[in-house]
């Protein structure tokens, strides 16, 4: 892949900043609560020395941001094995394994996430059942709020994907009218994926984020700043 002209890194010490060059008149910077990474659109105009002259007066607003997320509790690697806690939809549930032979089968029942397949399953194996399982759910309930919120803001989507992201909750493709939303969400309180999705509908009103947009998002969902907060708050499991 030929690397973009207007896309690069700027290092400031052991901090590395990645920076994409835009059509537009201000700088943004932003520090992705997934995993750390700092970014910043800046005006074209400005150029990446610009991007750095900027970024180095923000070294201590950056820092500080980063020792936040360093602080955040750190997930443990998964096991998939049965007695481990597994969110679905905000609720905890422990893993329960059921030896099974044919189709394997995700199943909730009684507090317990209940995973029926082969005894032999590999961690891998369990992780991509369950996963999938996820987008399954996620796929049956996100029709229901793309349905209450087009009339309510008067936009159509055309289609919607679930998808694995680092950085991102959610993205709106507005040329075709097309959502996407993490697949993480599915461990999320369903409050949260109604905001992301909220979010990006509002993204078909207003492309950018720019005060026109956060007035659509106060006047639709004037809670969504909470709901920002708490998944900003939460890290995402591996």
């Amino acid at each position: 892949m030929i690397p973009s002209p207007n896309k690069s890194t700027i290092n400031l010490g052991n901090i590395t900043v990645d920076v994409e060059l835009k059509k537009i008149k201000n700088i943004h910077m932003r520090i992705y609560s997934q995993d750390g990474r700092v970014y910043m659109s800046v005006p074209e105009i400005l150029g990446f020395d610009g991007a750095k002259e900027f970024a180095l007066k923000k070294i201590d607003w950056i820092n500080k941001n980063l020792a936040k997320f360093s602080n955040r509790t750190k997930l443990q690697p998964l096991m998939y094995i049965t007695g481990e806690q597994h969110f679905f939809f905000g609720e905890k549930y422990a893993l329960q394994i059921i030896e099974k032979t044919g189709r394997p089968v995700v199943s909730v029942s009684n507090g317990f996430l209940v995973l029926k397949l082969n005894q032999s399953s590999t961690v891998e194996q369990r992780k991509l059942l369950l996963e999938k399982w996820y987008r399954k759910q996620l796929e049956l309930i996100i029709p229901g709020y793309i349905s209450k919120w087009e009339p309510l803001m008067n936009v159509r989507v055309k289609d919607f994907g679930i998808r694995k992201m680092k950085t991102k909750w959610g993205v709106c493709d507005v040329k075709n009218k097309i959502i996407r939303v993490n697949l993480e969400l599915g461990r999320r309180h369903v409050r949260l994926l109604e905001y992301i999705i909220v979010h990006e509908m509002v993204h078909l009103l207003e492309r950018r984020h720019n005060k026109i947009f956060y007035t659509y998002m106060n006047h639709y969902l004037p809670g969504w700043r909470l709901y920002k907060a708490e998944l900003n708050r939460s890290p995402v499991q591996d």
